[in-house]
């Protein structure tokens, strides 16, 4: 009798690793695509989470800064604040000397002459006026200078009036800084 061989491991096996291969190269293909794109969608989350946080800290960061020119202004402005506190206190211990040197300038003025005009600046003080003649601006002069609160009082200027024969006068002074 005759054998007879079966082959039963044909090129089969052959053939199923060259199919085998390439299906088992598109799997990991696509898990690895899979997992890169899971990665990406992450990142992109973390990325767009990352954003809105620097958004949220560049808006925190303005608010800040806001805050910071709003207490300087507040400072600037307490400042200010305090420095015409101290000016009404200055003025307010000054109003009793400003009555007395009012009323001395007003009695230095001769019931002939007139006050037009009187400017009180920080140190200087000036005088306008009329009088009937020269005797009576020396003499307005001479009562202002005997005064204690004024001191350097000099004649700026006369002038004749073109409707009457009277003299405007104008008298300047300073204050005398050591009494109070």
């Amino acid at each position: 009798m005759r054998e007879i061989k079966i082959n039963l491991t044909t090129n089969q096996n052959k053939q199923n690793i060259i199919f085998t291969t390439p299906v088992i190269i598109f799997l990991i293909f696509l898990i690895v695509a899979t997992s890169l794109g899971i990665i990406y969608g992450l990142a992109s989350e973390e990325l767009r989470h990352q954003q809105m946080i620097n958004n949220n800290l560049k808006i925190k960061n303005e608010e800040i800064i806001a805050i910071n020119n709003n207490l300087s202004k507040k400072s600037e402005l307490a400042g200010k604040l305090n420095t015409k506190e101290k000016l009404v206190k200055e003025l307010s211990s000054e109003i009793p000397i400003l009555s007395k040197a009012f009323a001395e300038v007003e009695s230095a003025i001769t019931p002939d002459s007139m006050l037009l005009n009187l400017v009180i600046n920080y140190e200087k003080i000036e005088i306008t006026g009329i009088a009937t003649n020269h005797a009576e601006i020396a003499y307005i002069i001479a009562n202002i200078r005997e005064s204690k609160y004024f001191i350097n009082t000099k004649l700026v200027s006369t002038q004749v009036m073109s409707h009457s024969e009277k003299l405007m006068f104008h008298i300047e002074t300073y204050w005398e800084v050591s009494t109070k």
